[in-house]
């Protein structure tokens, strides 16, 4: 049920590709499914079941690095390979579905 969601999830924003510049994305991230939706270049929304996280660019020594003010983050290297941060958590490594 939960792979139906997502990909219904990433349809719509795939639609939503010829409005706006966007690349979605499919991550397991420990026991975590998690949709990533990057928007452009500076921005990225991370979807994990019902949550959402809006994040913005902040600056990485490599790869791309969104964060928000709470301390929620997502690096990317790629489109393979990625760390989730969730508030309270330690950093989950990520590989592309």
């Amino acid at each position: 049920m939960n792979r139906l969601l997502i990909l219904v999830a990433a349809a719509a924003a795939l639609a939503a590709c010829q409005r706006e510049n966007l690349e979605v994305v499919g991550y397991r991230c420990g026991e975590l499914t998690v949709s990533a939706i990057f928007r452009g270049q500076d921005r990225a929304t991370i979807a994990i079941g019902d949550r959402k996280l809006e994040l913005e660019l902040v600056p990485a020594a490599s790869g791309a690095k969104y964060a928000d003010e709470s301390g929620n983050g997502f690096w990317a290297k790629g489109l393979d390979e990625a760390m989730l941060t969730l508030v309270g958590s330690p950093p989950v490594a990520c590989q592309s579905t």
